[in-house]
């Protein structure tokens, strides 16, 4: 019985996980074409799963929660509030420099674009 329970956990996990990675595909799709809102409800979903699975701390988790903070910069820039945009652009850099090193890609276009509205 105790081994029915480890394989269902397991499953469990695995399909977490999956669900996480599918939230997170479907996010960068949406970023891409600069839909902030869709993008933003799927890393935030997607962070939310890869926390429950991994932990807070995690890598993955925490790229991800620098996505949807992104993302808030993306919806605060296209209402023109830049004072907004800043902020959410440079947490998300200042999160995504702690999580994937300040040479990263997604770190340096956070401050470019923290840049362009401060």
């Amino acid at each position: 019985m105790q081994v029915v329970k480890h394989i269902r956990k397991g499953e469990n996990v695995a399909s977490k996980k999956a669900r996480a990675e599918a939230k997170y595909i479907s996010a960068t799709r949406f970023k891409t074409r600069g839909d902030w809102q869709n993008a933003l409800q799927h890393f935030e979903r997607a962070a939310e799963i890869f926390g429950e699975v991994y932990g807070e701390s995690h890598i993955v988790t925490r790229e991800t929660k620098a996505q949807a903070l992104f993302c808030h910069g993306g919806l605060y820039k296209n209402q023109r509030d830049d004072h907004s945009a800043a902020n959410y652009y440079e947490q998300s850099a200042d999160l995504f420099a702690e999580t994937i090193g300040e040479d990263h890609d997604f770190t340096l276009l956070a401050r470019r674009e923290y840049e362009s509205v401060s």
